[in-house]
């Protein structure tokens, strides 16, 4: 019996896990490990997608700056606080990104606004994360799994 679904909640095939959670990195990582590709050689890369400009929208490029700092290779990281992936070079960091890797699998990590008693949330779930679609702004979509935080 897998019990894993009653650890949190899960609402349009997307995890929901509380930052204050006890347990939250671990459900964090059980949940990402569960979208990956299995066995796969497809490169695995995190576009985290925000600007340092916005406390409220620098959680990608914070991100991505933390999990630089731990070189996690053979993953590949872009979108940092150094080097952010914003709307203004969001398509030509894109076309970077595929011309550098072959096939990738991305996990596309953002920001998103929701509603008070979700704050501190992170979502985790299959397709791309849509930068942009909390303030109306036609970007494109990001990933074949996302990670969002809600921060407002």
């Amino acid at each position: 019996m897998n019990l894993k679904n009653h650890f949190f909640e899960r609402r349009n095939n997307v995890a929901k896990i509380n930052h204050e959670d006890d347990l939250a990195a671990e459900k964090l990582a059980s949940e990402i490990l569960d979208h990956l590709p299995n066995f796969s050689t497809r490169p695995i890369v995190f576009v985290c997608i925000g600007t340092d400009r916005s406390t409220g929208d620098s959680l990608g490029p914070l991100i991505g700056t933390l999990l630089e700092e731990k070189e996690i290779a053979p993953y590949h990281v872009y979108g940092t606080l150094d080097d952010p992936i914003h709307a203004v070079n969001m398509d030509a960091k894109l076309a970077e990104i595929k011309e550098k890797h072959f096939n990738p699998f991305i996990i596309g990590i953002d920001a998103c606004l929701g509603r008070l008693k979700s704050v501190g949330s992170i979502q985790v779930g299959n397709g791309p994360v849509k930068p942009g679609a909390g303030v109306n702004k036609e970007l494109p979509e990001v990933g074949n799994m996302h990670i969002t935080g809600i921060v407002n």
